[in-house]
């Protein structure tokens, strides 16, 4: 029967069998170990040495008790340092953006707020007005009034944004009822009066929508009734190409005064007051 110290080496000759050495011996196996190599003891060997693989390229030295402890602690070292980097480069799970920017269109005049502030305005359909914002704890809203200046059948209300956020998010105006890959769940509508007229708070983070209805969908960017226009606004919603659909609160031949809301996570407040969050379906499009 082969014993343990007859055993041939798959990487090398690992550590003498002499008990001074043991406590070494047990470490650095454990630390080598990780890399994937295989040990054996070798019987034999002179007590004052050891014999250790170079795991890269299977190459060998002969090191004395001196040079085993400055080995052993350029392993530690050289450990730390590799698991040093793969943290820094490794996405964190459940990691939040901290900025967004937010891109509008609307048919006709829109004015767009984050967490309550104007922060866009605008009165060309074919020229999107373009707002950066910062994402406080993971948590903002945006809210968007747009008014349709042909009064009902005469003309054709329509919304289209997107909201790209620092961490490789994007979100597009749609319904829930589309394809994954083009649609975002959670925007909010609400057809009511000019907004010079209205004075609830609409446009404020802590403001109740689950009253408000969830939009109707109608073409996607660069289709439709809007598609002759789509050369235009694609100077401005590039990099990344805009994916949104022109949305509205129902038929876009009928209301002409119309509010959207889109919250991005959760607002850190008691439970009762916890707005509904559409974080969790957010997806990455670039």
């Amino acid at each position: 029967m082969t014993s343990s110290a007859d055993l041939k080496y798959k990487h090398g000759y690992v550590l003498p069998p002499h008990p001074k050495a043991f406590g070494i011996r047990s470490r650095i196996r454990k630390i080598a170990s990780a890399f994937g190599a295989t040990f054996h003891i070798k019987g034999g060997m002179p007590d004052d040495s050891i014999k250790l693989p170079i795991i890269m390229n299977a190459r060998f030295l002969i090191l004395t008790k001196e040079e085993i402890t400055m080995q052993r602690i350029l392993v530690y070292l050289t450990a730390t340092l590799l698991l040093s980097v793969a943290l820094v480069f490794v996405p964190t799970a459940g990691a939040v953006p901290k900025k967004g920017t937010l891109r509008v269109s609307g048919d006709n005049t829109w004015i767009a707020f984050v967490d309550g502030e104007k922060v866009a305005e605008g009165n060309n359909w074919q020229v999107a007005t373009v707002s950066e914002f910062p994402i406080k704890s993971g948590f903002a809203v945006v809210a968007v009034y747009v008014h349709d200046a042909e009064p009902g059948a005469a003309g054709r209300g329509g919304f289209l944004a997107d909201i790209i956020l620092d961490d490789g998010g994007y979100i597009g105006t749609s319904d829930s009822k589309g394809d994954k890959k083009d649609t975002w769940p959670g925007w909010k509508s609400d057809a009511g009066k000019p907004i010079g007229q209205r004075n609830d708070g609409w446009e404020k983070p802590k403001f109740d929508d689950k009253k408000w209805v969830e939009p109707m969908e109608y073409e996607q960017f660069g289709g439709g009734i809007w598609g002759f226009g789509a050369g235009a606004m694609r100077v401005i919603l590039q990099k990344p190409d805009c994916l949104a659909h022109w949305i509205w609160a129902g038929p876009n031949d009928a209301a002409d005064e119309v509010y959207f809301r889109y919250t991005i996570g959760t607002l850190a407040v008691e439970p009762q007051e916890k707005l509904a969050t559409s974080w969790g379906k957010i997806k990455t499009t670039y």
